[in-house]
This record gives C-alpha cells, structure tokens and sequence, in this order.
C-alpha cells in the first residue's frame, strides 16, 4: 500500500507490481520494494500489475514485455518497429502503439508423398 501525508510518504510495492507517481508532472515508475520521499510535488498514482505483456503506465507511457519465441509488431508516429524477442520494452509517448505479437516459432506441416511423373 502506500500512505501519503502532506510532502511525505511511504510506499511498498509488491513483487510483480510496479508503483506510479509523479514528481512535478514527471512520471515516477517505482519497482517492487519500499519507497519513502519527502519532498514537495512527490504524489504516488496507483499500482499496476506486470502480468500481462502490454502494461499502460498512466496516459502516454507503455512497457511491452515480449516472449522468447515471438516479435511485437508497434507503431511509433506512423512507422512500425518490430521488438525483438525476449526482451522489456519502454515506449516513450502515447503515439507508440502496440499493434500485435506474431510468433516466430518454426511450424511444421507434414505433406503426402509427392509422385513426380
């Protein structure tokens, strides 16, 4: 949870959680642990979980985690990027959408004997 008192505060973020605050409208992204500030403009937000790949932080921000065996298909102001496998992304303004994952598994498919005449 997390308490706040005036230009105090104190916030435990759970493991698989990650805290959002602000600090004078920039955004704060506190990882799992104990967090404690006392400074003036500090105001904690929320709790989001890490479950799932695609995770909003507040309005503009977005962290996309993606599996071994898949790439994410994104569009950052009109032009796609791939991310690789793998790997934790950070996209940096709202207009850096995620637009889909596609496997990159190897799929096998079992034809019949082919004759050649």
């Amino acid at each position: 949870g997390c308490l706040q008192h005036g230009n105090k505060g104190i916030a435990v973020v759970p493991l698989g959680k990650l805290g959002l605050a602000h600090h004078l409208g920039a955004p704060l992204l506190l990882p799992p642990g104990i967090h404690c500030w006392c400074q003036d403009g500090v105001k904690f937000d929320d709790f989001v979980s890490l479950d799932e790949p695609v995770v909003k932080l507040g309005h503009a921000y977005t962290l996309v985690t993606v599996g071994d065996e898949a790439v994410a298909v994104t569009q950052d102001n009109g032009t796609l990027k791939l991310l690789q496998g793998g790997g934790v992304y950070f996209l940096n303004h709202e207009k850096w959408r995620v637009l889909g994952f596609i496997s990159t598994k190897v799929q096998h498919l079992r034809i019949k004997d082919l004759v050649v005449t």
